[in-house]
């Protein structure tokens, strides 16, 4: 008589495996597209912060004036201040359409943790 017994069921791959692969599936992933996705998400709240602060003037003065309370700036150049900031800073965090793409060297790369840097 013959019986079929299995010694070995199928495992799923440890956690340390999977996250071997999901790195080097991150690494062929572009790092500045990442970073200007980033980018774009973190200026689109600015904006729309900015554009309903200018859509409403009065209560951004307001804001600043009871729920900010800046001890140095009236509440009105406060406003404008912050208005014409969130609204511009979008357009200043873009980077420049040459910046997008693989970087050309190593210029401008922070080095890897605890390595010695010669200045």
């Amino acid at each position: 008589m013959t019986s079929l017994t299995l010694d070995h069921e199928p495992s799923m791959p440890s956690l340390v495996d999977r996250l071997a692969a999901l790195r080097a599936t991150a690494r062929r992933f572009p790092l500045s597209l990442l970073e200007f996705g980033m980018r774009l998400a973190v200026g689109a709240t600015f904006f729309r912060s900015g554009m309903n602060k200018y859509q409403s003037f009065d209560t951004a003065i307001t804001l600043f004036r009871d729920e900010y309370r800046l001890p140095l700036l009236p509440p009105e150049i406060a406003a404008y201040m912050g208005t014409t900031v969130e609204l511009w800073l979008p357009k200043a965090a873009e980077p420049p359409a040459a910046a997008i793409g693989p970087p050309a060297g190593r210029a401008g790369r922070l080095p890897p943790d605890g390595a010695d840097v010669a200045v």
